[in-house]
């Protein structure tokens, strides 16, 4: 280096280039669509299509005079019923630092098991840190339409056919005599049922169930004489 400095006296160019790696992408810029703001644990969304994550990557050297590039990858990681865990990696294209990035995921993704994402920015040279985790359970699979017993109004011989009106020559109860009435999926993860007496079931109208898949029961009592229908 001295014997260069001596060499080049009086004409000697020093350039230098200071890079910083990208930001730590912010949580207000990530999303999920559908699904929403980002979120975990209990607050994580249920979406039933695949859903596409979006993200804000910026880099501490973009300036109105230079125009840093930056692209993003993503990190989507969900736990087997073994207890492994699977990765799956999913880069973004090339932008302008302070974009708009997304990554559609792709339809084979498992179903009903929370899905945790994180995403980075790299300018080429440097990667920067990686997000906040966010969540999301995808379910497309509707659940299987229950069965409903009564061993009042409804005994079980009666009840397992739900693909149509089921009709029977005997009457039971009366005005004023209270039934329970069963609900009961096959799905596993089943969490309420809606129901209706003689009109068609309401989004209030809710039976819930303590653990996914388990059966719920509620009462009714007529309040007209002849026919009635759940």
């Amino acid at each position: 280096v001295e014997s260069g400095w001596k060499r080049f006296c009086g004409n000697a160019i020093l350039s230098v280039r200071y890079n910083r790696p990208p930001d730590r992408p912010s949580d207000a810029g990530l999303t999920t669509s559908p699904g929403g703001v980002c979120a975990t644990g209990d607050h994580r969304p249920y979406v039933d299509t695949p859903p596409t994550l979006n993200m804000v990557l910026t880099d501490p050297d973009h300036t109105a005079a230079h125009a840093e590039q930056v692209y993003g990858e993503v990190s989507l990681t969900w736990q087997q019923p073994a207890g492994t865990t699977n990765t799956r990696r999913y880069e973004t294209g090339w932008k302008g630092s302070g974009a708009p990035f997304q990554v559609v995921l792709p339809a084979d993704i498992p179903e009903n098991v929370p899905m945790a994402w994180q995403v980075r920015a790299s300018d080429g040279t440097e990667w920067g840190a990686w997000s906040s985790t966010c969540e999301f359970i995808f379910d497309h699979t509707k659940p299987a339409a229950p069965d409903v017993d009564s061993p009042e109004y409804l005994p079980l011989d009666l009840g397992e056919s739900t693909s149509a009106c089921v009709q029977d020559a005997a009457w039971r109860g009366s005005v004023g005599v209270y039934g329970t009435f069963t609900f009961d999926s096959a799905s596993t993860d089943t969490v309420a049922y809606r129901y209706g007496f003689n009109t068609n079931p309401s989004p209030t109208t809710v039976a819930t169930v303590a653990n996914g898949g388990d059966p719920a029961s509620v009462t009714w009592m007529p309040e007209l004489e002849g026919t009635n229908f759940v």
